[in-house]
């Protein structure tokens, strides 16, 4: 096995396609019964198909985010954070929907002296200024091309993918 920094090489011709995990999208729903998609309660199915609606086959960045705290520690959050649930970590929560999220790589780098939330700011800037037009046609929401599990950027900015009240209220 060979190792390189760059995540698109390799990719599959036409981009990736992702697979969704019905059995625990259905499982999301099952434990959050007040989940609706466009103010009504869908089936695992076409909740699955809305996701895959926010899709960008030719990139391989699925999320972006940031931590002020170790790396470490806010993985192991989100690692144990169902869905449904928002805390400890829920940010990313779509990447849970994917078959293979547990096999995806975790990209970082150390901002020392840097404000984390900023850095991140930038990240996703530059991430949708990369991002083809023939990609953004494929969208649901084309004037958002943000990464696949990201839902916002910037504050306030979200993604109109139509899903309200995904987590338990704790």
């Amino acid at each position: 096995m060979s190792h390189n920094s760059d995540p698109q090489l390799g990719a599959p011709p036409g981009g990736y396609r992702p697979s969704f995990a019905l059995d625990d999208v259905q499982n999301w729903l099952d434990f959050v019964p007040s989940l609706l998609l466009d103010g009504v309660r869908p089936s695992a199915e076409d909740l699955c198909a809305r996701l895959r609606q926010f899709w960008l086959p030719n990139e391989s960045v699925l999320y972006i985010g940031q931590t002020g705290s170790g790396l470490r520690k806010r993985i192991r959050q989100y690692y144990r954070t169902p869905l449904g649930l928002p805390k400890p970590h829920a940010g990313g929560y779509w990447l849970k929907t994917l078959t293979d999220y547990g096999c995806t790589f975790v990209f970082w780098a150390a901002t020392p002296h840097s404000d984390p939330e900023r850095v991140e700011e930038r990240m996703l800037a530059e991430f949708v200024r990369g991002v083809d037009t023939d990609s953004c046609r494929l969208l649901r929401d084309p004037e958002r091309p943000f990464p696949f599990a990201n839902l916002e950027y910037p504050r306030g900015n979200v993604k109109r993918h139509g899903i309200t009240c995904p987590h338990l209220r704790g």
